[in-house]
């Protein structure tokens, strides 16, 4: 219980994916299994976190306008309706 949690920590991965590499590693090749899961895991980790395209995620100024939060100003259901046109008056008919 005690193994994945320390192991988790020196190769950098979650503790719960720790715990759940051993769980598997032993299902499939017992104590051995249990031992080489953790490095197996951090190596599969690397690798993807190398070779996996990452996408940067920023601002999009047509989402959000020109304006920083806190600005002050309209709230966000005035920005996306835009400006209040008032409607005409229906005329009576007699």
């Amino acid at each position: 219980m005690l193994q994945p949690k320390l192991t988790a920590k020196s190769v950098d991965i979650h503790p719960a994916v720790a715990f759940g590499s051993v769980i598997v590693g032993t299902a499939l090749l017992g104590a051995v299994g249990a031992l080489i899961a953790i490095p197996a895991v951090a190596t599969l980790q690397a690798f993807l976190g190398a070779y996996v395209k990452r996408y940067a995620v920023t601002d999009d100024p047509r989402v959000h306008g020109h304006r920083s939060r806190g600005s002050g100003g309209p709230g966000l259901l005035a920005r996306i309706r835009g400006p209040r046109v008032p409607r005409p008056e229906p005329e009576e008919s007699s």
